[in-house]
């Protein structure tokens, strides 16, 4: 007979370049970890038995302390792993006492005195690119840049008075990338490449607790129209989008593989056919007709492409809300902020899925919590 070993998760947690694992392991009570695809930076907090009230006094930790933390799951899906989640680097910015019983918290957050979060600038930012904004910013910084997606020309943008980090979740914003800083590197990365991405992991409806979906039919829209005077040209700038730019050509960039799997050839015709998966498209009835509603924005363009550009960005953010599942399954190493999951069992629920953010949570046991809304890449038929 086999001895098939049971499954087993810890977290194995560094201050300031020490490993502290077995010093706090009689004490930890819990261990949280938010991973989250924002200019929110990540945070985690570890909770402890204070009963000899040595966090008190001299083991209470400093803020402003390092912190470093892993989370280990052995023997998990398969006898012999041994998988891990790397949270990243953070400082301590709160320590908090509470009882009886006494207990003390952790609180710790990613880039806490980084200045590109503390630091107002004003600059003025001409004939140049979305990517040379960036890696300017990383370089004064000493940050690297991760940066992936089709450029972005800017002719002239204005930084008046605020923060670099605000700066340029502005502009990543309003062309439709994704901000996230984690330790010493700035990632900024196209939404749609993200949401075109392979799915990393296939996800039963049957393994989710205390789920939480919703298809909502208002404020969605079905086009966007940007407008906007120029006064010393005398000229209106004017876009209308839709979500055709969110097609099977757009998914080919990222997920050639994927396209391939999904399109088969009728006997007799040269021509493919794309067959869709667990729905009718990514890019919903609600999302296609919209309620016939056009969304108008008014703001300063330099041109017509310009002003497309942040048209398609504007209703892309607002459909994006259409379907969306919170829910909790057992602990999941590569169930992060930023990957895309398939959901399946679940009815017109099913489909692909953006996660948006994810909690990791160590107690007794090892959990996962993730929030996601629907990818919008549209498949032809």
């Amino acid at each position: 007979m086999l001895n098939k070993t049971a499954r087993n998760s810890y977290v194995q947690i560094s201050i300031d370049g020490k490993n502290v694992t077995g010093d706090l392991a009689p004490y930890l009570l819990g261990f949280t970890f938010n991973d989250k695809t924002s200019v929110e930076v990540d945070d985690l907090t570890i909770t402890l038995d204070d009963r000899d009230e040595l966090f008190t006094n001299e083991w209470m930790p400093e803020r402003g302390d390092k912190i470093e933390a892993t989370i280990w799951a052995n023997d998990w899906d398969t006898q012999g792993d041994e998988d891990s989640l790397y949270c990243g680097e953070f400082e301590i910015d709160l320590v908090v006492e509470s009882g009886p019983p006494n207990k003390i918290e952790i609180k710790a957050v990613s880039s806490l005195n980084s200045g590109i979060r503390r630091t107002i600038y004003t600059e003025k930012w001409e004939h140049t690119t979305l990517k040379e904004v960036c890696e300017s910013i990383a370089e004064t910084h000493g940050m690297q840049l991760k940066f992936s997606g089709d450029d972005v020309d800017l002719e002239v943008c204005d930084q008046t008075e605020t923060t670099d980090l605000k700066f340029l979740s502005q502009l990543a914003d309003d062309n439709d990338f994704m901000l996230k800083l984690d330790g010493d590197t700035l990632f900024v990365l196209s939404q749609v490449e993200l949401e075109c991405a392979a799915p990393t992991l296939i996800i039963s409806k049957h393994d989710i607790s205390n789920r939480n979906a919703g298809a909502k039919g208002y404020d969605l829209y079905k086009e966007c129209k940007a407008t906007y005077y120029d006064p010393n040209k005398k000229k209106t700038h004017t876009a209308k989008v839709n979500h055709k730019t969110a097609s099977m050509a757009e998914l080919a960039k990222t997920n050639q593989e994927w396209v391939q799997a999904h399109t088969v050839v009728k006997k007799g015709k040269a021509k493919a056919k794309n067959v869709p998966t667990t729905t009718e498209s990514y890019l919903d009835k609600a999302n296609v007709n919209g309620g016939g509603k056009v969304l108008h924005i008014r703001q300063r363009f330099k041109n017509a492409a310009e002003a497309e550009r942040k048209a398609l960005a504007a209703l892309r953010r607002k459909n994006r809300g259409e379907w969306v599942i919170s829910g909790e399954v057992m602990g999941n190493v590569e169930l992060m902020a930023g990957i895309t999951v398939e959901i399946v069992d679940y009815g017109q629920y099913s489909g692909r899925y953006y996660i948006e953010s994810t909690t990791h949570t160590k107690t007794t046991g090892y959990r996962t919590s993730f929030v996601a809304h629907r990818c919008l890449g549209k498949i032809e038929e």
